[in-house]
């Protein structure tokens, strides 16, 4: 994911998941993107090609067949942006002919029979110039060229992720404000109705560790609005990633971890069995010590209230 095909690859899955979440039905959704990796794979291209045939005036069709509005979604505009992005990059660092390399066709010869006429010979100089400009002002004029990037990399990664965690961000203060001034189950319905684009997108970025504590943050509050919001996590496939992230030894997002399991497991209690299997357990019995052990008070700020909310959730 360091690298710009990687990272386009990674936000090209992103942008499919959160596309085909949204307007494919709920079991076709779980059938085609979520049961098996090679079809998951095939229907996200097909998503892509769908969408460039249908702008051929083609109608390409699949089976089973999958509804309209894929191709017109307004997330692929984010795709474009990425694209966009990423060629800019490459092109800035030099690695798309930018810089002073300017592309030009090769002249035909002259209908000269050896083609070295004084003609063809100033016609091949000024090529050259236009092809390579520094030529004109010598080699001790030359840019400084730039070791900072020897792997053949852009410096900087796409924004993608950062503007999709802060639009799911915004959206989650619009729901937290909704659910505290009408706290019903109509409420909560319109909710479930409107839930956030960019849920699929979250799960993707829990795969980043620099975006994975802001993340697992934004998760837990969207956790927060209700059973039915645990529910919509774990349809979309947030069970296996934070299962993973639990098993870890990081303590950096580890009293999130546990607020998050937390909802879970009060929504599902048999996951408790896929906990013991995991041998992920023995993390809730630490976290009883929250706050209780010095190294663990001076390596946070939390108080003593929170401390003990931390206790409450693992137990």
């Amino acid at each position: 994911r360091k690298t710009p095909l990687g990272e386009l690859n990674w936000i090209f899955t992103a942008v499919t998941d959160t596309i085909a979440w949204n307007v494919l039905p709920s079991p076709l959704f779980q059938r085609l993107f979520r049961q098996d990796l090679l079809v998951a794979s095939m229907f996200r291209n097909f998503l892509l090609a769908d969408r460039i045939m249908r702008s051929l005036n083609c109608t390409p069709t699949s089976m089973p067949p999958l509804p309209a509005g894929t191709s017109c979604h307004g997330l692929w505009s984010a795709w474009d942006l990425a694209v966009e992005g990423c060629l800019s990059g490459l092109m800035r660092e030099g690695l798309l002919g930018g810089g002073n390399t300017i592309m030009v066709p090769m002249a035909m010869p002259s209908a000269g029979a050896g083609g070295n006429s004084a003609d063809d010979q100033k016609a091949a100089g000024l090529r050259q110039q236009v092809i390579n400009p520094s030529i004109q002002q010598g080699q001790q004029n030359q840019p400084p060229t730039n070791t900072k990037n020897s792997n053949n990399t852009p410096n900087s990664a796409s924004p993608f992720f950062a503007e999709q965690l802060t639009a799911f961000q915004i959206w989650l203060d619009f729901a937290s404000s909704s659910n505290t001034t009408n706290n019903t189950s109509n409420s909560i319905s319109n909710s479930l109705q409107c839930s956030p684009e960019q849920l699929p997108v979250v799960l993707q970025v829990l795969l980043s560790q620099p975006h994975r504590v802001r993340a697992l943050i934004l998760l837990r509050q969207f956790l927060d609005l209700g059973p039915w919001a645990v529910n919509l996590a774990l349809t979309l496939g947030i069970f296996p990633y934070v299962l993973k992230l639990l098993q870890s030894q990081l303590m950096e997002y580890k009293h999130v971890l546990i607020g998050i399991w937390a909802k879970i497991l009060s929504f599902d209690p048999s996951c408790q069995l896929d906990l013991v299997e995991g041998g992920a357990l023995n993390q809730f019995i630490d976290h009883l010590n929250w706050g209780l052990n010095k190294a663990n008070s001076t390596a946070t700020t939390h108080n003593t209230e929170d401390a003990a909310e931390q206790r409450i959730m693992a137990a």
